[in-house]
This record gives structure tokens, C-alpha cells and sequence, in this order.
């Protein structure tokens, strides 16, 4: 019980680097979460150097977790990366993803030009962003 609190603890501050190391302890799902939430809540957080090490055990508990993760939206861990790259509230600015674990996940088999459902590939989007042109998002509750 005591590595579940470990466990917690480290998903809620985002200590990659201790799920890594405590990775072989898991069995999906872990307190209700399963590994494709962390990996994807990992990738949203590319500046820390320790995502790479925890989808390498990832991958190694659940082969082929890399390129067979998808949200709802058709996004796979590659997208994740751009969104903690993105701030203020209704604009896209860009800071620069790791290239490491964007060839981490290209590794273990994500396809940069693969479509989400909306068309858009992670490769179209992040040229795009590091064009250095903001983009504006209109949120879905927005009134006209």
C-alpha cells in the first residue's frame, strides 16, 4: 500500500522520474488509472526530462501502448507534447518540445503526419506554432 501512495503523490506533482523507477510495481489499471492516462499526462509535460524514461516503461509493461494510445479527439502522446508548449487562455503560443522524446515516441511508433480527427497532423501543427504566428482559438462556449 505504501508504493500506491507513492504513486499518487508522484502522478500529482508530476515526479516522472519516480513512476519510472516504480514502474515494474504497476499493474493497470493503478487506483483507477490506467497506463494510457499517464502517458498521455506525462507527454503534457515534455519539459521535464524524466517523461522519456517513463514511457520507455511504459512501453516495456504494455508494448505497443506508444502507438496504440488515442483520445477521443483521434490525439496521440506526439499532440500531448505540443499542449504544454501552449499558453494563455484562448491563443497558441509556442515553446520549443524536447527532441529527444518527440524521437522517443516516433520510436515506439507514433507518426508525426498521422490526422487526428480534425484533419490536422502533429507535424502541420507544430510547424505552425514554430512559425511564431499566434493562433487564435475560439473555445466552444464562445458566443459570437
Amino acid at each position: 500500500k505504501k508504493w500506491l501512495t507513492l504513486f499518487k503523490i508522484a502522478l500529482a506533482r508530476h515526479a516522472w522520474n519516480i513512476l519510472a523507477q516504480e514502474a515494474e510495481r504497476f499493474r493497470e489499471p493503478i487506483a483507477g488509472i490506467s497506463f494510457r492516462s499517464i502517458l498521455l499526462s506525462a507527454c503534457s509535460h515534455p519539459e521535464n526530462q524524466q517523461v522519456g524514461a517513463l514511457v520507455h516503461q511504459l512501453e516495456k509493461l504494455s508494448p505497443g501502448i506508444v502507438r496504440n494510445t488515442f483520445d477521443a479527439s483521434g490525439n496521440d502522446p506526439l499532440w500531448y507534447t505540443l499542449y504544454s508548449g501552449i499558453s494563455g487562455k484562448y491563443r497558441l503560443r509556442w515553446t520549443p518540445i524536447p527532441q529527444e522524446l518527440v524521437d522517443t515516441l516516433v520510436a515506439y511508433g507514433c507518426d508525426p503526419a498521422r490526422r487526428n480527427r480534425n484533419g490536422i497532423s502533429f507535424q502541420a501543427m507544430n510547424a505552425e506554432l514554430m512559425s511564431g504566428r499566434d493562433i487564435k482559438v475560439i473555445p466552444e462556449n464562445h458566443e459570437a
